[in-house]
């Protein structure tokens, strides 16, 4: 059965930062046989998850 786990609050609080941290947590605790996406609905991303994007085990949208 598939999980959403939500993350919200106050503007530069690291919500972008713990998303990513918890999505290479929960993938690299299944060992790769879970599927992970993180949606960022924030108008701009934070410059350093989209340099880290390309070296991360799942895709971020």
């Amino acid at each position: 059965m598939g999980k959403l786990i939500a993350v919200w609050g106050a503007p530069n609080s690291g919500k972008t930062a713990l998303s990513v941290k918890l999505a290479e947590a929960i993938y690299s605790r299944s060992r790769g046989k879970s599927s992970v996406i993180v949606v960022f609905t924030d108008i701009v991303t934070p410059t350093q998850i989209k340099k880290r994007s390309h070296r991360l085990p799942f895709r971020m949208f």
